[in-house]
Protein backbone atom coordinates (compact mmCIF):
# COMPACT_ATOMS: atom_id res chain seq x y z
CA UNK A 1 0.00 0.00 0.00
CA UNK A 2 1.31 3.45 -0.95
CA UNK A 3 0.62 6.71 0.89
CA UNK A 4 0.83 10.12 -0.79
CA UNK A 5 0.65 13.25 1.35
CA UNK A 6 -1.11 16.40 0.12
CA UNK A 7 -1.11 18.57 3.22
CA UNK A 8 -2.70 21.91 3.86
CA UNK A 9 -0.31 24.66 4.89
CA UNK A 10 -1.67 24.95 8.43
CA UNK A 11 -1.42 21.23 9.16
CA UNK A 12 1.54 20.61 11.46
CA UNK A 13 1.31 17.13 12.97
CA UNK A 14 3.04 13.81 13.47
CA UNK A 15 3.00 12.22 10.00
CA UNK A 16 4.30 8.93 11.36
CA UNK A 17 1.29 8.70 13.67
CA UNK A 18 -1.18 9.26 10.85
CA UNK A 19 0.74 6.79 8.70
CA UNK A 20 0.46 4.18 11.45
CA UNK A 21 -3.30 4.77 11.62
CA UNK A 22 -3.68 4.22 7.89
CA UNK A 23 -1.47 1.13 8.08
CA UNK A 24 -3.60 -0.33 10.89
CA UNK A 25 -6.79 0.36 8.95
CA UNK A 26 -5.39 -1.17 5.76
CA UNK A 27 -4.18 -4.31 7.53
CA UNK A 28 -7.42 -4.78 9.47
CA UNK A 29 -9.61 -4.35 6.39
CA UNK A 30 -7.35 -6.07 3.87
CA UNK A 31 -7.09 -3.10 1.55
CA UNK A 32 -4.11 -2.48 -0.74
CA UNK A 33 -5.33 0.88 -2.04
CA UNK A 34 -2.98 3.78 -2.65
CA UNK A 35 -4.15 6.61 -0.39
CA UNK A 36 -3.78 10.32 -1.07
CA UNK A 37 -4.04 11.90 2.37
CA UNK A 38 -4.86 15.51 3.17
CA UNK A 39 -5.70 17.32 6.38
CA UNK A 40 -9.36 18.31 6.28
CA UNK A 41 -9.77 19.84 9.72
CA UNK A 42 -7.75 20.72 12.80
CA UNK A 43 -9.42 21.79 16.05
CA UNK A 44 -8.83 25.42 16.99
CA UNK A 45 -8.87 24.54 20.69
CA UNK A 46 -7.29 21.07 20.59
CA UNK A 47 -5.08 21.36 17.51
CA UNK A 48 -2.40 18.98 18.75
CA UNK A 49 -4.94 16.27 19.54
CA UNK A 50 -8.00 16.45 17.29
CA UNK A 51 -7.69 16.33 13.51
CA UNK A 52 -9.57 14.94 10.52
CA UNK A 53 -8.01 13.62 7.29
CA UNK A 54 -9.43 12.63 3.93
CA UNK A 55 -8.23 9.37 2.41
CA UNK A 56 -8.61 9.60 -1.34
CA UNK A 57 -7.93 6.60 -3.56
CA UNK A 58 -7.89 5.98 -7.32
CA UNK A 59 -10.69 3.44 -7.09
CA UNK A 60 -13.47 3.35 -4.55
CA UNK A 61 -15.14 6.10 -2.59
CA UNK A 62 -13.09 8.46 -0.39
CA UNK A 63 -12.85 7.88 3.33
CA UNK A 64 -12.38 10.07 6.39
CA UNK A 65 -9.98 9.36 9.25
CA UNK A 66 -10.77 11.14 12.52
CA UNK A 67 -8.04 11.27 15.16
CA UNK A 68 -8.01 12.13 18.87
CA UNK A 69 -4.67 11.56 20.58
CA UNK A 70 -5.59 12.88 24.05
CA UNK A 71 -4.61 10.51 26.83
CA UNK A 72 -7.43 8.12 27.76
CA UNK A 73 -9.76 9.79 25.24
CA UNK A 74 -12.97 7.86 24.60
CA UNK A 75 -14.82 10.41 22.45
CA UNK A 76 -14.33 8.51 19.20
CA UNK A 77 -15.31 5.17 20.74
CA UNK A 78 -18.57 6.77 21.80
CA UNK A 79 -19.10 8.42 18.42
CA UNK A 80 -18.48 5.21 16.49
CA UNK A 81 -20.95 3.37 18.72
CA UNK A 82 -23.58 6.10 18.18
CA UNK A 83 -23.12 5.97 14.40
CA UNK A 84 -23.65 2.21 14.40
CA UNK A 85 -26.63 2.50 16.73
CA UNK A 86 -28.33 5.18 14.62
CA UNK A 87 -27.59 3.44 11.32
CA UNK A 88 -30.82 1.40 11.09
CA UNK A 89 -32.90 4.46 12.05
CA UNK A 90 -31.54 6.40 9.05
CA UNK A 91 -31.03 3.46 6.67
CA UNK A 92 -34.42 3.59 4.95
CA UNK A 93 -34.42 7.37 4.53
CA UNK A 94 -33.35 9.04 1.30
CA UNK A 95 -33.33 12.70 2.37
CA UNK A 96 -31.52 12.40 5.71
CA UNK A 97 -28.43 10.38 6.50
CA UNK A 98 -25.26 10.26 8.56
CA UNK A 99 -21.61 9.29 8.22
CA UNK A 100 -21.14 5.59 7.57
CA UNK A 101 -18.92 3.93 10.22
CA UNK A 102 -16.18 1.80 8.63
CA UNK A 103 -13.48 1.03 11.18
CA UNK A 104 -12.67 1.78 14.84
CA UNK A 105 -9.04 1.45 15.93
CA UNK A 106 -8.12 -1.15 18.51
CA UNK A 107 -7.20 1.53 21.06
CA UNK A 108 -10.08 3.83 20.11
CA UNK A 109 -8.00 6.88 19.23
CA UNK A 110 -9.09 7.01 15.59
CA UNK A 111 -11.90 5.82 13.41
CA UNK A 112 -12.65 5.73 9.70
CA UNK A 113 -15.99 6.66 8.14
CA UNK A 114 -17.35 7.28 4.68
CA UNK A 115 -16.75 10.65 3.04
CA UNK A 116 -19.76 12.96 2.73
CA UNK A 117 -20.12 15.10 -0.39
CA UNK A 118 -21.55 18.60 -0.13
CA UNK A 119 -21.23 21.91 1.73
CA UNK A 120 -22.00 22.43 5.38
CA UNK A 121 -25.07 24.40 6.36
CA UNK A 122 -22.74 26.98 7.93
CA UNK A 123 -20.77 27.39 4.71
CA UNK A 124 -24.02 28.04 2.83
CA UNK A 125 -25.14 30.73 5.30
CA UNK A 126 -21.70 32.34 5.63
CA UNK A 127 -21.31 32.53 1.85
CA UNK A 128 -23.93 35.25 1.58
CA UNK A 129 -26.80 33.26 0.08
CA UNK A 130 -30.10 35.00 -0.61
CA UNK A 131 -33.21 34.70 1.59
CA UNK A 132 -34.70 31.88 -0.46
CA UNK A 133 -31.51 29.82 -0.31
CA UNK A 134 -31.14 30.47 3.42
CA UNK A 135 -34.71 29.33 3.94
CA UNK A 136 -33.98 26.04 2.20
CA UNK A 137 -30.90 25.54 4.40
CA UNK A 138 -33.01 25.87 7.55
CA UNK A 139 -35.76 23.69 6.13
CA UNK A 140 -33.24 20.90 5.56
CA UNK A 141 -31.73 21.40 9.02
CA UNK A 142 -35.18 21.02 10.56
CA UNK A 143 -35.89 17.93 8.46
CA UNK A 144 -32.71 16.17 9.59
CA UNK A 145 -33.18 17.03 13.26
CA UNK A 146 -36.82 16.01 13.15
CA UNK A 147 -35.73 12.50 12.18
CA UNK A 148 -33.00 12.29 14.81
CA UNK A 149 -35.36 13.42 17.58
CA UNK A 150 -37.75 10.63 16.60
CA UNK A 151 -35.14 7.96 17.38
CA UNK A 152 -36.42 7.31 20.92
CA UNK A 153 -39.72 8.18 22.62
CA UNK A 154 -39.54 11.61 24.25
CA UNK A 155 -39.93 12.29 27.95
CA UNK A 156 -41.38 15.44 29.49
CA UNK A 157 -38.94 17.24 31.82
CA UNK A 158 -39.07 20.40 33.91
CA UNK A 159 -36.67 22.99 32.59
CA UNK A 160 -33.75 24.31 34.62
CA UNK A 161 -32.17 27.30 32.92
CA UNK A 162 -30.09 28.92 35.65
CA UNK A 163 -26.93 27.46 34.11
CA UNK A 164 -27.15 30.16 31.44
CA UNK A 165 -27.25 32.96 34.01
CA UNK A 166 -24.33 31.41 35.88
CA UNK A 167 -22.22 31.07 32.74
CA UNK A 168 -22.88 34.65 31.64
CA UNK A 169 -22.13 36.01 35.12
CA UNK A 170 -18.90 34.02 35.32
CA UNK A 171 -17.76 35.29 31.93
CA UNK A 172 -18.67 38.89 32.77
CA UNK A 173 -16.97 38.79 36.19
CA UNK A 174 -13.75 37.50 34.63
CA UNK A 175 -13.32 41.03 33.28
CA UNK A 176 -11.97 40.08 29.87
CA UNK A 177 -15.12 40.47 27.79
CA UNK A 178 -15.38 43.18 25.15
CA UNK A 179 -19.05 43.66 26.01
CA UNK A 180 -20.21 46.69 27.97
CA UNK A 181 -20.83 45.72 31.64
CA UNK A 182 -23.94 47.91 31.73
CA UNK A 183 -25.36 46.26 28.61
CA UNK A 184 -24.66 42.76 29.88
CA UNK A 185 -26.21 43.59 33.26
CA UNK A 186 -29.38 44.91 31.61
CA UNK A 187 -29.75 41.85 29.40
CA UNK A 188 -29.06 39.54 32.32
CA UNK A 189 -31.89 41.10 34.30
CA UNK A 190 -34.30 40.68 31.39
CA UNK A 191 -33.16 37.09 30.90
CA UNK A 192 -33.71 36.41 34.59
CA UNK A 193 -37.26 37.74 34.28
CA UNK A 194 -37.85 35.51 31.26
CA UNK A 195 -36.70 32.48 33.22
CA UNK A 196 -38.94 33.33 36.16
CA UNK A 197 -41.91 33.42 33.79
CA UNK A 198 -40.95 29.94 32.55
CA UNK A 199 -40.14 28.47 35.96
CA UNK A 200 -42.87 25.82 35.82
CA UNK A 201 -42.43 24.99 32.13
CA UNK A 202 -41.71 21.57 30.70
CA UNK A 203 -39.97 20.51 27.51
CA UNK A 204 -39.44 17.30 25.58
CA UNK A 205 -36.23 15.48 26.43
CA UNK A 206 -34.96 13.45 23.48
CA UNK A 207 -31.92 11.68 22.11
CA UNK A 208 -29.98 14.71 20.87
CA UNK A 209 -27.01 15.48 18.69
CA UNK A 210 -25.49 17.61 21.42
CA UNK A 211 -23.45 19.87 19.12
CA UNK A 212 -25.83 20.56 16.24
CA UNK A 213 -24.22 23.68 14.82
CA UNK A 214 -24.09 24.58 11.16
CA UNK A 215 -20.74 22.90 10.60
CA UNK A 216 -22.10 19.49 11.57
CA UNK A 217 -24.68 19.09 8.83
CA UNK A 218 -23.55 18.56 5.25
CA UNK A 219 -26.08 19.42 2.55
CA UNK A 220 -25.53 17.04 -0.33
CA UNK A 221 -27.55 16.57 -3.51
CA UNK A 222 -31.00 15.82 -2.14
CA UNK A 223 -29.67 14.36 1.11
CA UNK A 224 -28.60 16.01 4.36
CA UNK A 225 -25.86 14.21 6.28
CA UNK A 226 -25.22 14.57 10.01
CA UNK A 227 -21.73 14.20 11.45
CA UNK A 228 -19.70 14.59 14.66
CA UNK A 229 -21.68 12.74 17.32
CA UNK A 230 -19.10 12.98 20.10
CA UNK A 231 -21.51 15.01 22.27
CA UNK A 232 -24.65 12.94 21.57
CA UNK A 233 -26.81 12.44 24.67
CA UNK A 234 -30.33 12.71 26.03
CA UNK A 235 -31.23 16.33 26.73
CA UNK A 236 -33.92 18.94 26.11
CA UNK A 237 -34.83 19.04 22.41
CA UNK A 238 -34.72 22.83 22.41
CA UNK A 239 -30.93 22.91 22.77
CA UNK A 240 -30.21 21.25 19.41
CA UNK A 241 -32.54 23.76 17.75
CA UNK A 242 -30.80 26.70 19.41
CA UNK A 243 -27.37 25.41 18.37
CA UNK A 244 -28.40 25.40 14.70
CA UNK A 245 -30.46 28.58 14.53
CA UNK A 246 -27.81 30.78 16.18
CA UNK A 247 -25.82 31.00 12.92
CA UNK A 248 -28.70 33.09 11.52
CA UNK A 249 -26.98 36.20 12.88
CA UNK A 250 -24.66 36.00 9.85
CA UNK A 251 -27.53 36.40 7.38
CA UNK A 252 -28.48 40.03 6.68
CA UNK A 253 -31.86 41.02 8.09
CA UNK A 254 -34.10 44.05 8.23
CA UNK A 255 -34.81 44.95 11.83
CA UNK A 256 -38.54 44.34 11.47
CA UNK A 257 -37.83 40.77 10.27
CA UNK A 258 -36.07 39.74 13.50
CA UNK A 259 -38.21 38.07 16.15
CA UNK A 260 -37.98 38.18 19.97
CA UNK A 261 -35.46 35.32 19.85
CA UNK A 262 -33.01 37.41 17.81
CA UNK A 263 -33.52 35.18 14.76
CA UNK A 264 -35.08 36.10 11.42
CA UNK A 265 -38.70 35.00 11.48
CA UNK A 266 -38.33 33.42 8.05
CA UNK A 267 -35.40 31.27 9.24
CA UNK A 268 -37.35 30.00 12.23
CA UNK A 269 -40.47 29.42 10.13
CA UNK A 270 -38.56 27.44 7.50
CA UNK A 271 -36.86 25.31 10.15
CA UNK A 272 -40.26 24.33 11.52
CA UNK A 273 -41.65 23.49 8.09
CA UNK A 274 -39.99 20.09 8.51
CA UNK A 275 -39.37 19.94 12.25
CA UNK A 276 -42.84 19.02 13.46
CA UNK A 277 -42.19 17.89 17.01
CA UNK A 278 -43.80 19.83 19.83
CA UNK A 279 -41.68 22.68 21.20
CA UNK A 280 -42.49 25.27 23.87
CA UNK A 281 -42.13 28.46 21.80
CA UNK A 282 -41.46 30.96 24.66
CA UNK A 283 -38.90 28.52 26.05
CA UNK A 284 -37.12 28.35 22.70
CA UNK A 285 -37.08 32.15 22.55
CA UNK A 286 -35.63 32.39 26.05
CA UNK A 287 -32.93 29.80 25.33
CA UNK A 288 -32.06 31.51 22.07
CA UNK A 289 -31.61 34.85 23.84
CA UNK A 290 -29.44 33.16 26.45
CA UNK A 291 -27.27 31.45 23.83
CA UNK A 292 -26.70 34.65 21.87
CA UNK A 293 -25.81 36.50 25.06
CA UNK A 294 -23.32 33.80 26.07
CA UNK A 295 -21.68 34.01 22.64
CA UNK A 296 -21.53 37.81 22.91
CA UNK A 297 -19.93 37.85 26.36
CA UNK A 298 -17.48 35.08 25.42
CA UNK A 299 -15.66 37.37 22.98
CA UNK A 300 -12.72 38.78 24.92
CA UNK A 301 -11.08 42.16 24.46
CA UNK A 302 -7.94 40.44 23.21
CA UNK A 303 -9.81 38.32 20.65
CA UNK A 304 -11.89 41.32 19.58
CA UNK A 305 -8.76 43.30 18.81
CA UNK A 306 -7.03 40.43 17.04
CA UNK A 307 -9.81 39.00 14.85
CA UNK A 308 -11.84 40.88 12.23
CA UNK A 309 -14.24 37.92 12.15
CA UNK A 310 -14.93 38.22 15.88
CA UNK A 311 -15.38 41.99 15.58
CA UNK A 312 -18.00 41.32 12.92
CA UNK A 313 -19.62 38.60 15.03
CA UNK A 314 -19.72 40.89 18.07
CA UNK A 315 -21.47 43.62 16.09
CA UNK A 316 -24.02 41.18 14.69
CA UNK A 317 -24.72 39.72 18.13
CA UNK A 318 -25.07 43.19 19.62
CA UNK A 319 -27.68 44.11 17.01
CA UNK A 320 -29.66 40.88 17.31
CA UNK A 321 -29.67 41.01 21.13
CA UNK A 322 -30.92 44.58 21.08
CA UNK A 323 -33.75 43.64 18.72
CA UNK A 324 -34.60 40.51 20.69
CA UNK A 325 -34.81 42.06 24.13
CA UNK A 326 -36.83 45.01 22.86
CA UNK A 327 -39.73 42.62 22.22
CA UNK A 328 -41.91 40.63 24.66
CA UNK A 329 -40.91 37.01 25.19
CA UNK A 330 -44.03 35.67 23.50
CA UNK A 331 -43.60 37.94 20.48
Amino acid sequence: MDIVWTMLAFADFDESLVRSCVDEFAEATGTNDEFFISCLYRSADFGNERMVFTLMRPSGTPLVLKLDTAENATRLIKEFRVLKELGPHFAKETRVSLAQPVYLSERGYFHVTGFLEGKTAKAKIYSGCDDLQAGQVYRRCGEWLNHLHAYKPPQSRKVHLNWMLEEIETLAQAGSTQASPATVSAYLEKLRQDMQALAESSCREVFSHGDFHGGNLILGRGTSHGLDFTEACTKLAVYDIVDMLKMDIFHPANHEDVGPDGIRRQSRDMFFRQYNREINSPLLTCCMRGRLLIDYVKISDEAFGRSSFLRKKSGLLETRLSLAFSQPLDG
